[in-house]
């Protein structure tokens, strides 16, 4: 009976189902076990011939198997690896140890998981979690708790997303758009017209040829109305 181990050389891309539904990369190694009588020397071609069989047989369990259901692939792999490897007139059967996440894989179940858990606690578990955790990254780093919550923010290491202490929200101040300056009309200024007052013109009667007499040169009486005779005596004022 010839035996041969084998093992992944590298992660082979599997898709997971149900609550975890992402893609991850698997790693797997296991035995061929051959049967009674079988022929050796060809070691590398029949390992060569089962690994491209079982990563055939991943593909069609590719999207339909859970986390949970994690444990139970080796043995059907393993199963339909194997009628696979001996209708082809290899006559070995394939027996899978286990399928194992890479590390980067390991880490994305692990948070989702934890996710899960901080998503079922109460408020006040919350609480105490979240304090736990700033705790742990205190006393593992050294830092101050506010450059611990800083850091869990910025890494966005804590469970869906959840930010420690989050910061208040800045009002967001609109910038002010001036406003274009309408042209006022000017209003032209109207300056009151004040009435001149006439002065009424005194006619100064011209003196005709001679000067008119203030008394009659005759019989003496003031002389009323201009003319050329007294008004009283009729006497010439013409001399």
């Amino acid at each position: 009976m010839n035996n041969i181990k084998f093992g992944s050389t590298e992660p082979v891309p599997f898709m997971l189902s149900g609550t975890y539904s992402l893609p991850v990369r698997l790693r797997f190694f296991g035995m061929l076990i051959g049967d009674a009588g079988v022929e050796t020397g060809n070691d590398e071609y029949i390992k060569n011939k089962a690994m491209t069989q079982i990563i055939d047989v991943l593909g069609k369990y590719s999207g339909k198997t859970t986390f949970e259901e994690m444990d139970e692939l080796p043995a059907k792999v393993s199963r339909d690896a194997t009628e696979a490897l001996r209708a082809s007139g290899i006559y070995y059967n394939v027996n899978i140890m286990s399928f194992a996440l890479d590390d980067k894989s390991k880490d994305v179940i692990a948070k989702l998981q934890e996710a899960q858990r901080f998503s079922n606690l109460s408020d006040e578990e919350k609480a105490r979690y979240l304090e736990k955790k700033i705790k742990e990254a205190q006393e593992t780093s050294g830092l101050s708790r506010e450059e611990v919550i800083a850091q869990m923010n910025a890494a966005s290491n804590l469970p869906s997303g959840q930010a420690v202490q989050p910061q208040p929200v800045q009002p967001q101040v609109m910038p002010v758009q001036p406003q274009p300056m309408q042209p006022q009309p000017v209003q032209p200024q109207l300056q009151p017209v004040q009435p001149q007052t006439m002065q009424p013109q005194t006619m100064q009667p011209q003196p005709i040829g001679m000067a008119m007499p203030k008394f009659c040169p005759n019989c003496g009486s003031p002389v009323t109305v201009p003319g050329k005779f007294c008004g009283n005596c009729g006497a010439p004022f013409m001399g």
